[in-house]
C-alpha cells in the first residue's frame, strides 16, 4: 500500500469512525427517550422559558452558532420540586412560557426527565441515528473499495 492509499484509507476510517459516534449517540438518547416515556412516572409540568445560547468560532472560518432548549419544572410523585431543561433542541416544539405539559422522569432520578410533548427531541435523536448510520455504512464501503486491490 503506497501513501497515498494509506492517507485516502485513514480518512475513511476517520468518517466511519465519526459515523460510529454520532450512531451510537443517537442510539443512546433514542432508547433514553422510549425508555423514560414507557416507564417514567408521568406528572404535570409547567415550561419555565428558555435556555439560549450563541457561539461565536473566530479560529478559522468565522462561524456563529445559536442553541436554545426549553427549561421546565415539575413536582415528583414524592412531592420534591424539579428544575430541568431539554438536551436537545432541534425546534421550539412550540412550547411557551408557563405552559403546562406533561413530564416523564425516573423516580431513582427526578433530574432525568423529559417533556412528553417535546417531538423534536425524538426527532434530534433520530437524526443522529440515522445520519451517523449514513456515515458510517459510506465510510466502511469506501474503505472496503481502498482495500479492494
Amino acid at each position: 500500500m503506497d501513501g497515498e492509499t494509506t492517507k485516502e484509507l485513514f480518512g475513511w476510517l476517520v468518517m466511519t469512525a465519526f459515523g460510529a459516534g454520532f450512531a451510537g449517540f443517537g442510539g443512546w438518547y433514542l432508547r433514553r427517550l422510549v425508555w423514560l416515556r414507557r416507564n417514567g412516572l408521568r406528572v404535570p409540568g409547567r415550561v419555565g422559558g428558555r435556555n439560549w445560547s450563541l457561539t461565536v468560532d473566530t479560529d478559522g472560518p468565522t462561524s456563529v452558532s445559536a442553541r436554545s432548549s426549553s427549561r421546565y419544572r415539575f413536582r415528583t410523585a414524592e412531592g420534591e420540586e424539579v428544575s430541568a431543561a431539554q438536551r436537545f433542541a432541534f425546534s421550539h416544539n412550540m412550547l411557551r412560557e408557563g405552559q403546562h405539559v406533561t413530564v416523564a422522569y425516573n423516580p431513582a432520578n427526578p433530574r432525568e426527565s423529559e417533556i412528553v410533548e417535546a417531538k423534536s427531541q425524538v426527532i434530534s435523536a433520530l437524526l443522529f441515528l440515522l445520519l451517523g448510520g449514513l456515515f458510517l455504512v459510506i465510510g466502511l464501503l469506501l474503505v472496503a473499495a481502498t482495500l479492494t486491490p
